[in-house]
């Protein structure tokens, strides 16, 4: 794609303050703030998939909001690293040093790590991954123990990694009984609805899973019930999301959702014991195959025990090392 190329061409012009080692051949690097509103700007996958929604949660407004009002929204809200949580990092990088490097991972030469003050997406706390990039922001910085922080490091590496290796991709999330497939097309109105994960944007894993019906093909689904925000209540991009599997078809060459009077036919994921016999159940952050994996993968690096599905954290590794 071309955004890829625009965007190393950018890294390989950006001089770092400080970068770290993470394993060999791949470096963790700060970027400051002129650095990071560059970035963040980038037309992207993500970028390419985000909803009226999205940008209008992320502002916490109820109008419209156009992409290039958002983007400046993106690039105002970025911050440079102090230089303590550097070393936290930095920290961090050593502790996993030796587990990271043994899986033989097929890593970015850069991984660069932006701060935000968290207004991006509407004043919460969380961590995600675009292209090369790992973004923080200050709620969740201030407000997380160290060792989720530690813990969601290694998670959102998972997530650079998987970007980088789209064929090792396909192979994980067979473990856990999705498949890859062409991207699931929405009518308008619950496209403009649907809330992007930066982590997985492209909206293209299926899985079937046995029901009274019958076998039915089923997709991760993230969305807004209200398709307004709500600007007299909290919570960002969170503020009414809704995770579910939707019921899909092929139909004129492309898989769409069963509609039924005007809605998708949705499944709760929680309240289905097939999907968590599919996926296993040793994290509960299941809204996609792609951070089911990555949850699993922080567990084969920390080395965590007495899981109830060991067999996910065995296959995964011996994938990673080609045996299997």
């Amino acid at each position: 794609m071309r955004f890829i190329k625009a965007f190393f061409v950018f890294i390989a012009i950006f001089t770092p303050l400080r970068a770290i080692e993470l394993i060999d051949g791949t470096e963790l690097v700060f970027a400051d703030s002129a650095a990071a509103a560059a970035l963040v700007i980038t037309d992207d996958d993500y970028m390419q998939r985000i909803s009226a929604y999205d940008r209008s949660a992320s502002l916490r407004t109820d109008r419209e909001v156009s992409v290039a009002e958002y983007k400046q929204h993106l690039a105002r809200n970025v911050r440079n690293w102090p230089d303590s949580l550097k070393t936290m990092f930095e920290q961090f990088a050593r502790n996993h040093h030796a587990q990271l490097q043994a899986l033989q991972l097929n890593l970015p030469g850069k991984i660069i790590l932006i701060h935000t003050s968290g207004d991006e997406v509407g004043g919460v706390s969380v961590a995600y991954t675009r292209m090369n990039t790992i973004v923080y922001t200050d709620l969740m910085l201030a407000g997380a123990p160290k060792a989720a922080l530690e813990n969601t490091f290694i998670h959102e590496i998972f997530h650079v990694y998987s970007r980088h290796n789209r064929d090792m991709r396909s192979r994980f999330y067979e473990i856990i009984g999705f498949e890859i497939g062409p991207e699931l097309t929405l009518p308008q109105d619950w496209f403009e609805r649907h809330i992007t994960n930066p982590d997985a944007p492209e909206m293209n894993c299926y899985a079937t899973l046995p029901t009274e019906e019958g076998a039915v093909r089923v997709a991760p689904f993230i969305y807004a019930t209200r398709p307004v925000y709500d600007v007299s209540k909290p919570g960002g991009i969170f503020q009414s999301l809704s995770f579910v599997l939707l019921r899909v078809e092929e139909k004129n060459g492309q898989i769409i959702p069963i509609m039924e009077k005007g809605r998708p036919l949705m499944i709760n994921a929680y309240k289905t014991p097939a999907f968590w016999k599919m996926v296993g159940t040793n994290t509960n952050y299941v809204i996609h195959p792609e951070e089911i994996m990555a949850s699993n993968f922080t567990f084969l690096v920390t080395g965590k025990k007495d899981l109830p599905n060991p067999e996910i954290i065995e296959k995964m590794k011996k994938i990673f090392l080609n045996k299997q």
